[in-house]
């Protein structure tokens, strides 16, 4: 019964270990000056992130740390809360984490849709009062608490400035905006 405990318990670490999910943080090993970032609300608009989804950490264009939920996160159950490890950029190297001082953007990844959704939206809270704070910047060897959320709108026309022209000339309209 032992070794068949250990052979199955190797089996799922080793399953584990392949699981990279859809983000690809820059950095290895255990980072450096490292930030923690504990997630305790992440929805899309009314329905809450479940397990299988992923929520990352961006100082631009790099993923400094992510987190592949098991569980929904349920808001005053700390239980359930994710905590995002991040890690600071070495110095004199490519872009492998974040740079103190730089903003912290994030991204979902959402598993049953198979998509990336960006553009989400962020609460910094106090952690001792609860209180809605400054928006957070990443900060070495620091720590941050957060709600997120992404609110799926429709999106609004802006046909620009009107225009008058005379029957027979050339108009070109643009529907970029």
């Amino acid at each position: 019964m032992k070794r068949f405990s250990y052979i199955f318990l190797m089996i799922l670490l080793s399953a584990n270990s392949f699981a990279q999910g859809h983000f690809v943080v820059a950095w290895t090993d255990n980072g450096f000056n490292q930030m923690n970032i504990k997630v305790v609300s992440a929805a899309i608009g009314t329905d809450a992130l479940v397990a299988g989804d992923e929520i990352a950490a961006f100082d631009g264009t790099t993923c400094c740390g992510k987190i592949i939920l098991t569980q929904p996160i349920v808001i005053f159950n700390n239980l359930t809360y994710a905590d995002i490890i991040t890690s600071e950029k070495y110095i004199d190297s490519p872009p492998n984490g974040f740079v103190a001082g730089d903003a912290i953007t994030y991204k979902f990844w959402d598993s049953s849709q198979n998509k990336e959704i960006s553009g989400i939206a962020a609460e910094y809270l106090n952690p001792i009062t609860g209180l809605t704070i400054s928006p957070q910047l990443f900060t070495s060897n620091g720590s941050a608490v957060v709600k997120l959320s992404f609110a799926n709108q429709a999106p609004v026309a802006n046909a620009g400035p009107d225009q008058s022209v005379n029957k027979g000339v050339l108009v070109t309209l643009d529907g970029t905006a």
